[in-house]
């Protein structure tokens, strides 16, 4: 079973790449990746799944529990499909209408750093504004 699982961080963004089978058997290690990534407070994510050669399920399961919880905390996450058997597994479903889908990671790593900018641009003004506010 070839399957890899890679976290890393530049900046406000959290990408985990994927490489392989995500299946009932790899799952576990990619949901794991996401919980601690979730518990450090990572808020934007690229899920990277250019390696990706199959996914089930139980891998889609991970991607739409994964959106849920950053819907929480108003966080982004993109997908980085280029394999064309992923992005017709995500037409299929449905999820390319609820997933943000991108060619490549710069593109993907290049939308989540813009949010993640202006949501930070954002909290800073209102921290600037609440003493003043009465």
């Amino acid at each position: 079973m070839n399957f890899s699982v890679e976290v890393s961080e530049s900046g406000h963004v959290t990408s985990i790449c994927l490489a392989g089978e995500v299946d009932a058997y790899t799952t576990p290690a990619f949901a794991q990746a996401v919980k601690t990534s979730l518990q450090r407070g990572a808020a934007h994510f690229v899920r990277d799944l250019e390696g990706v050669t199959y996914i089930d399920s139980s891998g889609l399961g991970v991607l739409i529990s994964t959106l849920k919880a950053l819907s929480a905390r108003h966080g982004t996450l993109g997908i980085v499909a280029a394999q064309d058997e992923v992005r017709r597994l995500f037409a299929i479903t449905g999820l390319d209408r609820v997933l943000t889908l991108h060619d490549n990671r710069s593109d993907a790593l290049q939308a989540a750093r813009r949010v993640s900018l202006r949501a930070y641009r954002g909290a800073a003004q209102s921290v600037g504004a609440a003493p003043n506010a009465r």
